[in-house]
């Protein structure tokens, strides 16, 4: 392909010599357009872009300088000859200064085409210079914005330092870390810059040294700097090479000071970490089932005695390190842990170590599952429970000598019921039937007197009995729907005439707005307004004791309060009087009795039924105790038309529906091994219509029974040979072998306990009758099971 053709211009008003120009360069290959002068060439011009423009000097009405003037005053313009024939040096000079590119004088023939053909290629070749130039400079000028743009662009400071210590470039980042002002940045002097920010460096010293190292080297440096306001940055410095030489030093600052605040509180936490970990011995691990990779933290090494720097953990090893015994549990566990999403892992197994010595571990997990559902990795922490482990060890040998204890003192107490209970059925039994043959006043008197001290003996066994139950956690609330005003009054009026007798006047005001039937406790409630009012009335003579009840503040709340105007209680034993066997005046005790049970009971009796009791009095002034407890209210339409009453008793007076039912005397077997007890219940059966055969243990009751004909058994339940219990069990069987329809069988026990009630319940008894056993309780009861007339 051949090279485009230099576009020409040539203005000359002389044609012969213009059209032997225009022959003499198209034969060079280059195009020419003629113009006769100078307002033809500067209209060409105006309409097509020409290489070279060449104008004579002498042109008619517009010489050569005009045209020249007015292309210059036109751009772009076009590399220009200006020739002449006639024109001195002056003009020349003139028309270069102008801006002409060269100046050719007109010679003859041939020779003027040669001069302008060289004149030609001379301002062409200029032109390229002149062009490449300009490119060049708007290269260099394009890099040097690009090389700014990319400076300030950037949050980092930049400053580039010749070897001569000029400053060549830096952005302004630069100057704002160091806040350097730009006069002295106009210095270019790279010493000055170092004398003005030396002040605001924590070691100057040090950062003057390693300046000075690293503008003698050829390498990379990073290091960290500190300023004396708490700044940090990080310096990056770097050799500048041009043409293979060392020509300067760059630096880079970049702030860093929140990174290393960052690192500083992440090292602090990771030592706090560390510490916690060491102090609470617990480490965590990290295991990836894929790759097998596990890591620990410091703390599990010290965990299993280990030095991190000698012992790589790894699945393999940490089993190794697990007790035999302990090792397949372990292993199963892990396997659940990777195969069922919502399992959670925690593990408790044993670790000997090298010392001998055994540990407790106790390790727990959570297991990360990735979007395929597959397992990716298993983190959680490890725990040396060796002293927890010891501590639960002593904590249940403890628990189990309490327990031991708190049986041993259940069978004591239980056992000195028995004993005195047994002797008791002798003595009220006695009482009930002296009572009832021809006495004189004084011998009735004393047996009054009499009787009156076995139920408070009876009263005494009852309380601790109750404080037993209750510490044990064995009472049972007997929950049901009464009406409680006049569960109130009743209560209260049974201790009218004790508070009479002292000289007091006993006053019950009730809240009409108390709903009058609740559901709870009757008999729990009971005790408690009896041991409140009793005590009121035991310290309080010649005076006043109030009785109120109302509503709580809460839903279903019941609030009571007793006041009194007795003794009172001084403010430092308020508290002590609801602890057992405390008593607020060993004075007032040795002059009321008392055994110190009551407000323990009440209490207790209180919080069981989700309330509470407290006391305020003024020594000589009175006492005030209050009481709350959840009693909630039942409609009229939930209130059940008969309540049955108790088949089990627990030494209160019980009396049954069946009273009224009218049939023959019943033929009953007793089997009681007392010969006390046996006069006492013959005693009390002698005026009934029934027939009493006595037996003195099982085994006789057991063989008794078998010749057949009787319609009740009373069995007492601690006999020799064979005890009640067993011969219960032995009746019941041959009822079953023989088809006998079930005999009712009364339990009599001296155990007034829960467990004694259910204990004979299960047996097969149909009831339980604690002693000492009243003869109209006696009866009562054969009346209800019987059906008979007594």
């Amino acid at each position: 392909m051949s090279e485009p053709k230099c576009h020409i211009l040539y203005m000359e008003d002389d044609s012969a010599l213009a059209w032997m120009v225009k022959k003499g360069l198209q034969r060079q290959g280059m195009d020419v357009t003629l113009a006769s002068d100078g307002k033809q060439g500067l209209a060409m011009t105006a309409t097509r872009r020409y290489d070279v423009v060449i104008m004579d000097y002498r042109m008619p009405e517009m010489d050569g300088l005009a045209v020249l003037k007015a292309l210059i005053d036109t751009p772009p313009t076009p590399p220009t000859i200006l020739v002449s024939g006639t024109a001195t040096l002056e003009t020349a000079v003139k028309a270069m200064r102008m801006g002409a590119s060269d100046y050719v004088i007109k010679e003859s023939g041939e020779n003027f085409v040669e001069l302008l053909l060289v004149a030609i290629h001379r301002v062409l070749e200029t032109s390229r210079l002149q062009s490449e130039r300009q490119e060049a400079l708007q290269r260099l000028s394009d890099s040097e914005g690009l090389l700014r743009s990319t400076m300030e662009s950037t949050h980092d400071g930049l400053l580039v330092v010749d070897q001569k210590g000029r400053i060549s470039h830096y952005n302004s980042r630069f100057a704002e870390i160091w806040n350097i002002p730009q006069t002295l940045l106009d210095t270019k002097d790279d010493d000055q810059l170092l004398a003005y920010i030396q002040d605001q460096l924590a070691d100057a010293v040090g950062f003057m040294q390693r300046v000075g190292e690293l503008y003698r080297a050829n390498h990379e440096s990073y290091d960290i700097i500190h300023f004396k306001d708490g700044r940090i940055f990080e310096r990056y410095s770097f050799p500048v090479f041009r043409d293979g030489k060392l020509s300067g030093r760059g630096w880079n600052f970049r702030d860093v000071t929140q990174r290393e605040r960052d690192r500083e509180a992440l090292v602090e936490a990771g030592k706090r970490l560390d510490e916690a970990q060491r102090i609470a011995h617990m480490g965590y691990w990290d295991w990836d089932p894929r790759s097998g990779k596990l890591v620990w933290s410091e703390e599990v090494y010290r965990i299993f005695g280990l030095d991190s720097e000698h012992f790589t953990p790894s699945l393999d090893h940490f089993l190794a390190l697990v007790h035999l015994e302990d090792r397949a549990y372990l292993q199963r566990e892990i396997q659940r842990a990777l195969t069922e999403p919502d399992y959670a892992y925690h593990v408790q197994f044993r670790h000997l170590r090298q010392d001998g010595t055994q540990r407790f571990i106790s390790t727990q997990g959570e297991t990360s599952w990735n979007a395929n559902g597959q397992p990716f990795r298993l983190i959680g922490t490890a725990m040396d429970v060796t002293e927890r482990v010891r501590i639960e060890e002593e904590l249940s040998r403890a628990r189990e000598q309490a327990e031991a204890a708190n049986r041993m003192k259940s069978m004591f107490l239980a056992s000195m019921s028995h004993e005195i209970r047994t002797p008791l059925t002798a003595i009220l039994g006695m009482g009930e039937l002296l009572l009832e043959t021809e006495l004189t006043g004084q011998q009735r008197d004393y047996l009054k007197i009499s009787n009156n001290a076995g139920e408070s003996l009876l009263a005494i066994i009852n309380d601790i009995l109750d404080l037993s139950k209750i510490e044990a956690g064995q009472l049972d609330l007997d929950e049901r729907p009464f009406d409680l005003p006049k569960m109130v009054r009743e209560t209260v009026e049974i201790l009218t005439v004790r508070a009479q007798k002292q000289g007091s006047q006993l006053i019950v005001v009730i809240d009409p707005g108390l709903p009058m039937w609740v559901y709870g406790d009757p008999g729990r409630f009971r005790q408690v307004l009896l041991n409140l009012v009793g005590n009121a009335t035991k310290f309080t003579q010649q005076g006043e004791i109030l009785v109120m009840i109302c509503t709580g503040v809460h839903p279903h709340e019941v609030r009571g309060v007793v006041l009194d105007t007795g003794v009172g209680i001084s403010n430092d034993k308020l508290e002590n009087i609801f602890e057992p066997f405390a008593q607020a005046d060993a004075a007032v005790t040795g002059k009321h009795g008392g055994t110190g049970l009551g407000l323990t009971i009440c209490r207790r009796l209180l919080q069981h039924m989700g309330g509470e009791v407290w006391a305020e009095s003024r020594l000589g002034l009175g006492s005030a105790f209050h009481f709350k407890l959840r009693l909630p209210a039942v409609a009229f339409q939930e209130v059940p038309r008969f309540v049955p009453s108790v088949t089990q008793t627990d030494g209160h007076s019980h009396h049954s529906e069946e009273n009224a039912a009218s049939r023959t005397g019943l033929s009953i077997l007793m089997a009681e091994d007392t010969e006390d007890n046996r006069f006492i219940i013959r005693s009390f059966l002698k005026n009934s219509p029934h027939h009493l055969k006595i037996v003195e243990n099982g085994q006789l009751a057991l063989e008794e029974f078998q010749r057949g004909g009787y319609d009740m058994i009373l069995m007492d339940m601690e006999m020799p040979v064979m005890d009640g219990r067993t011969a219960t069990r032995e009746i019941r069987k041959v009822e079953m072998d023989r088809g006998w329809h079930p005999t009712p069988i009364i339990a009599l026990t001296a155990h007034a306990t829960r467990e004694a009630s259910e204990e004979s319940l299960a047996l097969g008894c149909n009831t339980h009758l604690t002693k000492p056993i009243r003869k109209q309780r006696l009866l009562d009861t054969i009346a209800r099971l019987g059906r008979v007339d007594t």
